[in-house]
């Protein structure tokens, strides 16, 4: 079975990637190469939704206004709104690093309880090991 899931720690950036439709983490080892699907990881380890990745963008983050024009206008805005409240809270710890930027489309919710405990950075999983719901 293909693995082209990632289920990602999402932690602190969970609630923007709920409300923005965009995940981001550096563009470096320990994370794998772009995935077809992602879920990312509640505080806990909880797994609530799965989306499919519609588009990755691979840059430094405070650079993020020169890839905008090669986006559609719903998916520069996301990822504007993402970037900011982002660089306002959280933050993007890794200074000149290039970090990959998802596009993304909720696809379902995860038949509950689904957990994935103690995964510090992230998982790679076959999609059909998900029960997905809500499709």
């Amino acid at each position: 079975m293909k693995k082209n899931v990632i289920a990602v720690a999402a932690a602190q950036t969970y609630e923007m990637v709920i409300r923005h439709g965009i995940h981001a983490h550096p563009a470096v080892a320990p994370y794998p190469k772009p995935r077809d699907y992602i879920i990312p990881i509640r505080k806990g380890g909880k797994c609530e939704y799965i989306y499919k990745v519609v588009k990755t963008v691979d840059i430094i983050p405070n650079q993020i206004e020169s890839v905008l024009g090669e986006l559609e206008k719903r998916q520069a805005d996301c990822l504007m709104n993402y970037y900011n409240e982002r660089s306002n809270s959280y933050g993007f710890s890794r200074i000149g690093t290039p970090y990959r930027f998802y596009i993304l489309k909720k696809l379902g919710s995860i038949e509950q309880p689904y957990y994935l405990n103690g995964i510090q950075n992230c998982v790679s999983l076959c999609f059909d090991d998900i029960p997905v719901v809500n499709v």
